[in-house]
């Protein structure tokens, strides 16, 4: 691209007029905005279809209620406030069904999420659109490109809008906080250079930039580098010196800077990455010790050519890498070392090389390459963070390869243009543009089927086992999805359930190989081994995750479950040997509350001591039992089991009003637990309100109109308080589902006897 030469008279002219766009074509410009909300609608339209996988069930899911109770201002000390207020908005406008332990908010409709998501890519489209518009028009380019701005802009932006590598931040609904960051860094740019261009107008679109910097800080903090990008930007295609820069906007950048200061303040992020010494578990900063600062530079030596390869051939994607840090590098053989390390890392500092030389030489290419590095610079340098890579991380840079590629296919088409002067250079610069629609095609393709991935939560995992075997937390993941699976499907198909248990367990085996100090993994196969009747082998892999972490409540309690079952193959606890496995059980139940952490979560304690009130139960310790449940209920009031359990031990020790209590509350809690209606029928009888008794076997019948147990009963109560009408029609009833059903016949014979 060519650079026009300033006239002397131009260099005498105020920045405003300097700066003012060279022809204006607003129905070409709205043209393209209207096809690239087209093409972004069309890439992601399947998207709809998505569910909330891997992270999303906590962030989004679980957390769900936690964000409808707590107090607005609450959010604002978030680590991404804004983040939490969307996903809040959502919660409160999606269409919600039963809550469940996964979703104590109740189960909800993805939908809403995913338009969110993908209005703010568009948005953000159509703010880079305008960015690179108005940066070609009002740089020193040769006429010709400045003419065919629009169609650059278009072309760069529709690649960048369909790239495959996008959908981890539209598709999958937690990383909103890339794409919502990444809209008002573009929006904080083009209001510098609207505010810059524009005399009556400057202080409120320099205002606008502030407010969309400190959004896109509340969003996420990877704009921490937009001060310094924009003044990159402004002393290049602005600004004639930073003299001039620093006295025309000093403001402005003052206000950037201590807007993007307070929120990472306020939201602990600048404290939680750069103090080593921060309490807790962190995942990123210099407190994180899965990894030094050194040895994780190196290892984004390897990821930001990875980057590259799928920018330009997106293909292997993985929603989850698992890449290995860079480690030990002195007991690498050589080898390994050029062909892993060398050699990628040539390419960086080349590229960074590249990127000196043009801000010194061609400055509006070196600006590109700053805004590659640059942005990725707070995931990608030295700040350790567990996770190396994540396709996410590339959503902004991802237009500096695109307008690198656009700027070489422009620079041949002007040569094309100088050659054959019959061919005009606006002409030619179209038909690039429109040469663009061939890659813009594929790439929408290539999205819309990356798209069906987040379809099923156990296709993602298929997908990241198959493009990277190696990869132990997706083998993993898979793993407990397929082990879910099971549980779903024992009671229906039991052939599928087994192969589906056999094939868990083989990638949770699979996972343990590849990570040996993988705790989840070794948890996750101990319940795989527990279903599939392997009791041994499932205790010695929950004893291998308490290895790893002697706090982990999960695996005690699952522990404590297969001394149970344990228990029952050796006969129950009327056998010695069985009541020695139920007495471990107990004991590992009572190490799981004692050795818990202190800040534990509190449905897992009361897992603990309802599970533990279960064993008390089996050991005939009636009144110990009922004192574990009130716990259990303690910590989790909406827990109907244990209010069912203090129901059945206030029974076995007399206390029927107590049990009928109990009983009519886990009731309320869940009105289709049947086992408690069936046993507040009995509890009603056993005290003589035998009208309450069949009011509670009706309620029951209402729910199970074919359970034929309950139907017998409630014509067996009918029948003693002279309802005769009632205890014939549901002994006849049971006769129309089971003909066979001596009990009923008899008693149906024996009432028309009675009549007759």
């Amino acid at each position: 691209m060519a650079r026009r030469k300033r006239s002397r008279k131009s260099q005498t002219k105020p920045e405003s007029d300097l700066l003012r766009p060279v022809g204006k074509t607003p129905g070409t410009v709205w043209l393209c905005l209207a096809l690239l909300v087209l093409a972004g609608t069309a890439a992601y339209w399947n998207s709809f279809d998505g569910v909330f996988v891997y992270d999303d069930t906590k962030h989004v899911v679980r957390d769900a209620k936690r964000r409808a109770e707590q107090p607005f201002f609450h959010m604002l000390t978030a680590r991404r406030p804004l983040v939490e207020l969307s996903l809040a908005m959502n919660y409160q406008l999606a269409e919600k069904g039963p809550p469940t332990e996964e979703a104590p908010g109740g189960t909800m409709n993805p939908w809403g999420y995913h338009l969110f998501n993908l209005i703010v890519h568009l948005l953000a489209a159509m703010a880079l659109f305008g960015v690179i518009r108005r940066t070609v028009q009002l740089a020193d380019f040769n006429e010709s490109l400045v003419e065919s701005a629009h169609w650059f802009a278009a072309a760069a932006t529709l690649l960048w809008l369909v790239h495959p590598l996008q959908t981890q931040s539209v598709t999958y609904v937690i990383q909103r906080g890339e794409s919502m960051m990444g809209l008002f860094y573009l929006l904080t740019l083009y209001c510098l250079i609207r505010g810059a261009s524009s005399a009556r107008t400057r202080t409120w679109w320099y205002l606008a930039a502030v407010v969309a910097c400190g959004l896109g800080t509340a969003s996420k903090a990877v704009i921490v580098t937009a001060p310094l990008i924009i003044m990159l930007y402004d002393r290049i295609f602005l600004a004639r010196s930073i003299e001039s820069l620093l006295r025309k906007r000093a403001i402005l950048y003052v206000g950037l800077v201590l807007v993007t200061v307070f929120f990472l303040r306020l939201t602990g992020v600048a404290r939680g990455v750069l103090d080593p010494k921060i309490k807790g578990t962190p995942t990123v900063g210099f407190g994180y010790d899965g990894i030094s600062p050194s040895d994780y530079l190196l290892t984004q030596a390897q990821v930001i050519p990875q980057y590259l390869k799928l920018s330009l051939w997106p293909r292997n994607q993985a929603l989850d890498y698992q890449w290995p840090p860079v480690q030990d590098i002195s007991n690498w053989p050589a080898q390994k070392f050029i062909v892993e390390l060398a050699l990628p890392g040539l390419l960086v500092l080349a590229l960074l090389a590249a990127t000196l030389l043009g801000l010194l030489k061609r400055p509006w290419l070196g600006f590109v390459g700053a805004w590659f590095f640059l942005i990725l610079a707070p995931t990608s340098s030295f700040i350790p963070i567990k996770d190396p890579i994540y396709e996410h991380r590339m959503y902004l840079s991802l237009a500096a390869v695109v307008v690198l590629i656009l700027a070489a296919i422009w620079w041949v088409a002007g040569r094309v243009s100088e050659h054959w002067v019959e061919v005009g250079s606006s002409k030619i610069h179209r038909n690039a543009a429109l040469f663009c629609l061939v890659p813009a095609l594929a790439l929408t393709y290539l999205t819309h089927e990356r798209n069906k991935v987040y379809f099923d939560p156990m296709v993602v995992w298929y997908d990241a086992v198959r493009n990277h075997p190696n990869n132990a937390r997706a083998h993993n993941n898979l793993g407990k999805h397929l082990l879910d699976k099971h549980g779903k499907l024992v009671k229906k198909e039991k052939e599928l359930a087994k192969t589906t248990l056999e094939e868990a367990i083989k990638h949770l085996k699979e996972a343990v190989r590849l990570d040996p100090k993988f705790l989840r993994a070794h948890y996750n196969l101990g319940n795989g081994l527990r279903a599939n009747k392997e009791l041994d082998a499932a205790i010695a892999s929950y004893h291998e995750a308490l290895k790893l972490d002697p706090r982990y409540i999960e695996a005690r309690i699952m522990l404590g479950n297969a001394h149970t079952d344990r228990s029952v193959v050796l006969g129950g606890t009327s056998d010695p040997r069985g009541r020695a496995e139920m007495e471990k059980a107990e004991k590992t139940f009572r190490d799981a509350l004692a050795k818990r952490r202190r800040r534990e979560q509190p449905h897992l304690i009361a897992r603990a001591h309802f599970n533990l009130g279960n064993t008390l139960t089996r050991l005939a310790r009636i009144k110990d039992a009922r004192d574990e449940y009130t716990k259990a209920l303690e910590h989790n009031p909406t827990h109907f089991k244990s209010q069912y359990g203090i129901g059945l031990m206030s029974n076995r020790l007399g206390e029927r009003r107590k049990a009928i209590e109990a009983y009519q509350k886990a009731l309320k809690l869940n009105p289709n637990y049947f086992k408690a209606w069936y046993d507040l029928g009995e509890a009603y009888r056993a005290t003589g309100q035998k009208d309450k008794a069949i009011d509670a076997y009706q309620s029951l019948v209402a729910r199970r109109p074919r359970d034929t147990n309950a139907l017998f009963k409630l014509g067996s109560l009918c029948a003693e308080v002279g309802r005769i009408g009632e205890a014939k029609a549901s002994f006849e009833r049971i006769l129309k589902i089971r003909p066979d059903h001596v009990q009923a016949k008899r008693s149906l014979q024996q009432l028309n006897a009675r009549q007759n």
